[in-house]
């Protein structure tokens, strides 16, 4: 696991990001304060924190499963890596599911039911880095979550803001200075993202994640092409 104490990006594996190697049991505990209801068996999950800092990046695998959320913990930003998942909204009842390769963020505070499809489930999940340490929020029956659909059109516009702000960059030869203020967590969809410091340099291609810690100071290219979703920590949220 890596953290945000360095100051230096960290390219999250292809391995890890496809869900090889997880072998640790995922401690239902932590969702008490968040779960009311179970419907079945428990969930057997197992999962690896990629990156732990400002932001948390989990893969996660888990059997079927269904729970109840009475307050969604915090802002969470999923990629369905196997598998759907069925969020559904107790104010209005609506189903929404989404499957491999859609993303999706849970607002924090979402009441609802969660629901794995049968077999074997599969997540790449972005949060708050304390996603599991914050009290519980209040529940808002007024929130549902949100389909995130990045485009192709040029420019950068945001698709979600809360304690995450999920954008999406589609640049050509838009190259800049970096000095981070906050971690940010980047999928290349299209083109290459070089990142360069005075010492090294390193290139992220599509289906490639890199997290830029706070703190770091480069520079960043991108070629022509270049398109990413780009999830930032809110400080100030």
């Amino acid at each position: 696991m890596n953290s945000s104490s360095n100051t230096t990006w960290e390219r999250i594996s292809a391995e890890a990001l496809a869900g090889h190697g997880i072998t640790t049991p995922y401690n239902i505990d932590d969702l008490t304060p968040f779960i009311d209801k179970i419907d079945g068996p428990p969930p057997r999950a197992f999962h690896t924190v990629l990156f732990r800092g400002q932001l948390l990046l989990d893969a996660v695998k888990s059997s079927s499963a269904a729970v109840h959320f009475p307050n969604h913990p915090g802002d969470e930003l999923v990629l369905i890596k196997a598998g759907s998942v069925t969020l559904t909204t107790d104010s209005t009842g609506i189903a929404q599911t989404f499957h491999t390769g859609e993303w999706a963020v849970i607002p924090k505070g979402w009441v609802g039911w969660w629901r794995a499809s049968p077999g074997e489930y599969g997540e790449f999940a972005i949060a708050h880095g304390k996603f599991f340490d914050d009290s519980a929020p209040k529940g808002n029956k007024d929130l549902a979550p949100i389909a995130i659909v990045p485009s192709k059109t040029e420019g950068m516009r945001t698709l979600y803001s809360g304690t995450l702000v999920v954008e999406e960059h589609n640049l050509s030869k838009a190259d800049r200075s970096i000095d981070q203020g906050a971690d940010e967590a980047i999928q290349v969809l299209g083109g290459v993202l070089t990142l360069k410091t005075s010492i090294k340099a390193e290139s992220f291609k599509a289906g490639e994640v890199v997290v830029i810690p706070k703190g770091f100071k480069g520079q960043s290219l991108v070629s022509a092409g270049y398109r990413a979703l780009v999830v930032r920590f809110a400080p100030h949220t």
